[in-house]
């Protein structure tokens, strides 16, 4: 049966295949991931009735990975700092040693 409502959760006839997500079903994905754990069907049932448990569980996943890859660029720009390169040290030269050179 998970197979059939698959198939019929992506096929192009749905009008809801396509469908992009709102800030409020990712939210609410996450939740019940939350809530249930990663049991995609259960989730589409209760939660989410026009989407397949594969579409939820690609989501989910997509939606890992940009939180991860925001974490690491959070990580990245406090050790690097706000610029993005590293701080550069600063070295004062006492002027006096070298003389004429800079008359």
């Amino acid at each position: 049966m998970l197979r059939n409502k698959q198939l019929e959760s992506n096929s192009i006839s749905n009008p809801n295949w396509q469908q992009p997500w709102t800030l409020q079903e990712q939210q609410k994905l996450l939740d019940a991931v939350a809530k249930l754990g990663p049991k995609w069907s259960k989730i589409s049932d209760k939660f989410f009735p026009k989407r397949s448990p594969n579409q939820l569980r690609c989501k989910y996943t997509y939606l890992q990975r940009m939180q991860q890859r925001q974490q690491a660029t959070e990580n990245t720009e406090s050790k690097v700092g706000s610029s993005g390169f590293d701080e550069p040290e600063v070295h004062f030269v006492d002027l006096e040693f070298f003389g004429d050179l800079f008359e």
